[in-house]
């Protein structure tokens, strides 16, 4: 076992059950990590972009990120499309200020970035505070949340493991050469399996197919997630999108399975289980 796999291991035996235990039991707690995760991969993205000799409007990111987070927080994303249009009209003025050819594409990494990062990051709080608001017994949200995490985790453990001993088929190679689709599949079998297991450990009040579509969604949304952000660290020529976390990288190295999982399973949990 190499020295970089073993702080990988040893980082995430620690923050793991962290987080893991405060999305149940301190929610607060599990709030600020959110923001943290929110702010962090902001500050990752526009790294990114600066990597790729684009201009960006990052205090407008910043500053919408955070409005998005507060009103997915305290008022269910009430808000959204309000503070999503105010957004889109604060940047278009820079049209006329910036008169460069290379403007728009500009604004729309900015736009993009920000709402791909806030909506898509937070909606964990939303699947926090519906499935409380539905009343089924005391910390359910926070079970749900943390069952995304352990499926997220699964998959990312699973396809590695599974890719590095059994990984012969190369799988998206153009965009990441080391991932394999043995990796892939086990990666998907890790989310289902971890998700169903949990399931009969922790979380009685979820059905099985309810547990089953949660592993399901994490093990496909997890890993196009991946690929996202692959896709966009090939563009900008790095390796990691931070050295933030010693073994992972940077935030958006280690979360990038969860970013577009957590809104499909909000809409999932929301619509189909607990509606």
């Amino acid at each position: 076992m190499n020295k970089d796999l073993k702080l990988r291991i040893i980082i995430g035996a620690v923050f793991g059950p962290f987080i893991f235990f405060s999305a149940i039991y301190w929610e607060w707690v599990f709030s600020v990590i959110v923001f943290l995760m929110l702010i962090y991969s902001l500050k990752e993205f526009f790294y990114l972009l600066n990597k790729m000799d684009i201009y960006h409007y990052s205090i407008y990111g910043y500053f919408f990120g955070i409005l998005i987070f507060i009103d997915f927080l305290f008022f269910s994303g009430r808000y959204f499309f309000l503070t999503f249009l105010i957004f889109l009209l604060s940047l278009s003025p820079m049209i006329f200020i910036r008169r460069d050819k290379s403007v728009l594409k500009e604004i729309s990494w900015t736009f993009f970035g920000t709402l791909y990062l806030s909506v898509f990051i937070t909606a964990i709080l939303l699947i926090l505070v519906h499935v409380d608001n539905v009343g089924l017994q005391p910390l359910a949200g926070g079970k749900i949340a943390s069952l995304i995490f352990v499926s997220v985790w699964f998959l990312d453990i699973t396809a590695f493991f599974t890719g590095r001993r059994f990984g012969r088929h190369s799988f998206f190679s153009s965009i990441s050469p080391q991932k394999t689709l043995e990796g892939a599949v086990g990666g998907f079998l890790g989310a289902v399996i971890s998700s169903i297991i949990a399931k009969h450990v922790y979380i009685s009040f979820l059905s099985v197919w309810g547990a089953l579509g949660i592993g399901i969604i994490v093990g496909i949304f997890g890993q196009i997630g991946d690929l996202i952000e692959s896709a966009i660290k090939r563009k900008a020529g790095v390796k990691d999108s931070s050295p933030i976390i010693p073994g992972h990288g940077g935030v958006l190295d280690r979360f990038d399975s969860f970013i577009l999982s957590s809104p499909v399973c909000y809409i999932f949990v929301k619509y189909f289980l607990f509606n």
